[in-house]
């Protein structure tokens, strides 16, 4: 696998590109793009337009009146289009698409130039569709160098996108795709890339590849020519991960793969060995990362295999082997299986470690000696937790107090109620203490990490009554860990039907409340 080649391409190589349009390009804009441009563009008054299948100036029937973003069947060809007021700042008011083709340069670099289509309202374009292509992107690929030149620039302005085009090209700091979506024109892909890097890039087959949903030919170019790794990744069949690092990868995955490293081996952070555990397809950059952190944990491969296929919490694996090895708490945390399920049916090996992660966290809190091995492995893991809980104290201090009232009052905005059930943010550590008393379980200890932004603690009541504990909810990175009732039953039924609602409804759309990059999960 060859090396990247750290040589910067000059700010004015985007005067190298070609200026002519590919062939071909303006007969697949009239035969494939305008024929899916299935718009009515509307004037004031809401009862006249021009459809843009058909071309011509409509009515609808029965007095119906067009209104933004909604559709109606054309009265001329029976089509179902989409209404948008002429003049408004939606993009299909302006622009019918954004389309992009592969150029090669005279020097031999590869070239993808992108455009907007701008919109006659006649739909007729009598001046010929060349008039109406403005340019607005150029992306270079020379060896294993990119980058990205912009003729448009964005400013927001109400929540509003005000475009304009600049006088010349500018060089963008970061290469990307712009402007979201757009149509690729496939034709010349073999002679743009023929003895260029991008020639192992296979793009062709990228495009037609029928499981891959969210394809962007672009910035897949760009990222095989920076990231070697890419190539062996496209040719043995890893084709999610490939997707996820075109179309962005979650920050907790996005250190599992080294992408600028030169070798498969530095670029993989576990034992290339390991990759064989699942075919290629399978594999994701969740189940990278998971394998990556339990390769830091396990020594043996069977260690190492039983934490990535087991359903524990990766920011528990820790707790898996801090004091033994990983199969003997493994075969310990089983056996407690027994006493967990005489409790409730619903516990996992997941739940389990969650209780025996906060165990071994309170015992090293009180001092307590884990190389023996009655404290480290309790007969009766849930008592021996429910001792350890009992004889630990939060102090708090003034200031601790007002950050857990200011993290408090942030959190407020996820209350919730559906007439039934009701949600709310534990406001201070007395709350937490009632909930832990009446409840039975551990979260009076929670008021520090809450108060450090770690997790987000809840209180789940009836609209009957409001003030009477009923269940305790952990939310760590927008995910429910656990939310356990009186003696640490999990929930189900109508509270769990309420709590995904919630999630759904509220969570989902208010955007990530925990630091990601410091959120642990511990067991109510």
């Amino acid at each position: 696998m060859s090396k990247v080649v750290k040589e910067k391409i000059p700010d004015n190589a985007v005067h190298t590109c070609p200026e002519e349009l590919p062939d071909g390009l303006i007969d697949w804009i009239r035969t494939e793009i305008f024929p899916n441009d299935n718009y009515v563009i509307y004037k004031k008054g809401n009862v006249r337009g021009t459809c843009a299948l058909c071309r011509y100036k409509i009515t609808p029937k029965d007095g119906v009146r067009m209104t933004q973003s909604t559709f109606i069947y054309c009265p001329n060809c029976d089509q179902k289009v989409y209404c948008i007021l002429s003049g408004s700042s939606l993009f299909k008011a302006d622009y019918v698409r954004n389309i992009a083709a592969i150029q090669k340069g005279a020097d031999g670099t590869v070239w993808f130039r992108q455009w907007h289509i701008l919109r006659d309202e006649s739909a007729e374009y009598a001046e010929g569709i060349e008039k109406y292509l403005q340019e607005i992107a150029r992306y270079a690929v020379c060896g294993r160098n990119t980058g990205m030149w912009l003729r448009e620039a964005k400013e927001s302005y109400y929540m509003q996108y005000i475009r304009y085009a600049t006088s010349d090209w500018s060089r963008s700091r970061k290469t990307h795709t712009y402007d979201g979506e757009y149509d690729f024109y496939h034709a010349g892909i073999r002679e743009a890339v023929k003895g260029t890097v991008l020639e192992y890039a296979d793009l062709s087959g990228y495009m037609k590849y029928k499981t891959l949903y969210h394809k962007n030919i672009i910035k897949y170019a760009l990222d095989f020519a920076r990231y070697p790794v890419l190539e062996f990744f496209w040719k043995h069949g890893y084709r999610r991960i490939i997707e996820q690092k075109v179309c962005g990868i979650e920050r907790h995955c996005a250190n599992s793969v080294l992408w600028k490293r030169s070798t498969l081996a530095e670029c993989i952070r576990f034992p290339l060995r390991l990759l064989k555990v699942l075919p290629p397809h399978e594999w994701d950059m969740a189940k990278i990362t998971r394998m990556w952190k339990a390769s830091q944990i396990g020594k043996p491969d069977k260690d190492i295999l039983a934490l990535f296929h087991s359903d524990i919490y990766e920011d528990n694996f820790i707790a898996m082997a801090k004091y033994s090895t990983v199969a003997k708490t493994m075969t310990y945390l089983e056996k407690q299986r027994t006493t967990f399920r005489e409790r409730s049916s619903l516990e996992t090996i997941a739940s389990i470690t969650r209780t025996y992660r906060d165990y071994i966290s309170e015992c090293e809190q009180l001092n307590l000696d884990l190389t023996k091995k009655e404290i480290l492995f309790p007969k009766n893991l849930d008592a021996a937790h429910q001792r350890t809980m009992r004889m630990i104290k939060y102090e708090e201090s003034r200031e601790a107090k007002k950050k857990l009232r200011d993290r408090a009052e942030k959190l407020q905005k996820l209350s919730w109620n559906n007439q039934i059930y009701m949600i709310r943010p534990a406001e201070n550590s007395a709350d937490l203490k009632k909930e832990g008393a009446a409840l039975k379980h551990c979260v009076a200890g929670y008021a520090d990490r809450m108060t450090k932004g770690e997790t987000a603690i809840f209180f789940i009541r009836t609209v009957a009554a409001p003030e009477t504990p009923f269940f305790t909810l952990e939310l760590i990175k927008n995910q429910v860990v656990q939310c356990r009732t009186k003696n640490n039953k999990s929930y189900d039924g109508d509270v769990k039907t309420f709590v995904e609602s919630w999630i759904r409804e509220v969570v989902s759309k208010s955007g990530r409340i925990n630091k990601p990059e410091k959120a642990r999960s511990e067991v109510i």
